[in-house]
This record gives C-alpha cells, structure tokens and sequence, in this order.
C-alpha cells in the first residue's frame, strides 16, 4: 500500500468524524437535546463550582467537567436548584483523582457533599 491509497480513507474519516460533530451541534442549539439551563441553574453551578475550589487541596488543580459532568434540576426546597458536578483535582499526596460534588441551594446555607468516584 502507498500513501495515495489511505489518504482517501483519512479523509473519509474526517468527514464523518466532522459531520457527527455538526449533527450533535445542532441538535443542542435547536433544543431537540436537553432543555436550556434557566439563570438560577447557571447561577448556581457557578456557585458550587466556587465551593469546590474553595475546598480543595490544591485549589488551582480542579478541572470541572462542564460539557459532559454537569447535571442540575429545580427540585430542591421552594423549587431552587440542586447541582451535580463530576470533576477532577489533586489530593494531598498531589494525585489527579476523579470526584462527584452535590450542591443543594434549597437549604441556607447550601449543602455541600464531594466524593470520590
């Protein structure tokens, strides 16, 4: 085999891998996914995402899955947001570590809990 022949393959793969991206783009910008997050969930994911930092080891190593790690709902007391967040930070011995924080903004202060995955 010779370069001329895999490089239509490569660019097969391309397109399809580039068409997918574009597929699932859309398909969250029309609403036909998940429902946009209304200002209160926004809000407070910003709010736990703070409160993660803040109680971190190392809090400059916390990496927030936003795209993928993310999940809220108004289901707390009096309708206000509850947030879950998957994420990653260093522990004291320095090792990366995946995490899962649960915010409940329905109680004052917010409950927090951070557990290992």
């Amino acid at each position: 085999m010779n370069l001329k022949q895999k490089a239509p393959t490569w660019l097969v793969v391309i397109a399809v891998v580039f068409v997918f991206a574009i597929i699932n783009y859309s398909g969250k910008k029309s609403g036909t996914g998940t429902k946009p997050r209304s200002e209160a969930e926004v809000a407070a994911i910003n709010v736990c995402s703070d409160i993660i930092r803040k109680r971190a080891v190392f809090p400059s190593s916390v990496e927030i899955h936003r795209a993928t790690g993310v999940g809220t709902d108004l289901g707390g007391s009096g309708g206000k947001p509850r947030v879950g967040i998957n994420f990653d930070a260093k522990n004291s011995l320095g090792n990366m570590l995946p995490y899962f924080a649960y915010c409940d903004f329905g109680v004052e202060p917010p409950s927090v809990s951070i557990t290992n995955r």
